[in-house]
């Protein structure tokens, strides 16, 4: 995946950059194009939207306290949130909650829907969620994506897999701006 990147960058360079740059030496072009993508690309120049929602989310006392443990990471149009299991989260079979299951797939969708929005926080205006099989140790990976952006609302789905990579459910969902700017919210 980053040869892939690092090939486009020098393609997109030939192409777009001019013949004066390009001339320059190596070490030149290394500092000025190679060494900021490869920053970006791992995550040390994290954009700071994404940076502050995943703080927001982080920070919720929800996440703190009872589902202690998450970790989340946002990119444009996704979202992806990891969580250990616990007995805690376990209903009379020994399986977690379907409240989990939701919680996770929700939380993934949002964020994915989230991540195109700056200016307002978002709500869930709807969210629809396959189970497709319990999940009692390991972890849970919910990975969301944004499929669809209209004036007025904006359309998400996510996945969740287990440890071994399986999908254990799926959900779909519609999100739409609050009057809550995202500037009045602690991220710390």
């Amino acid at each position: 995946m980053i040869l892939i990147n690092i090939f486009k960058l020098f393609q997109i360079i030939k192409k777009s950059v001019s013949k004066r740059i390009y001339r320059e030496s190596n070490f030149k072009l290394f500092f000025k194009f190679i060494l900021p993508f490869i920053f970006i690309t791992f995550g040390f120049m994290k954009n700071t939207h994404y940076k502050k929602l995943e703080n927001i989310y982080l920070n919720a006392k929800l996440n703190k306290e009872i589902y202690s443990g998450i970790e989340i990471v946002i990119s444009k149009n996704y979202s992806e949130i990891k969580m250990p299991i616990k007995q805690d989260y376990f209903h009379a079979l020994k399986a977690i909650h379907g409240s989990v299951y939701f919680k996770m797939l929700d939380d993934a969708a949002f964020f994915a829907a989230q991540s195109v929005v700056k200016d307002y926080m978002l709500l869930t205006a709807s969210f629809n969620i396959t189970f497709k099989m319990p999940v009692s140790n390991g972890y849970i990976k919910s990975i969301g994506t944004l499929f669809s952006v209209s004036e007025r609302e904006l359309k998400a789905e996510s996945k969740m897999y287990d440890s071994n990579n399986e999908l254990v459910a799926f959900g779909n969902g519609i999100f739409k701006k609050s009057k809550i700017s995202i500037s009045s919210i602690k991220s710390d």
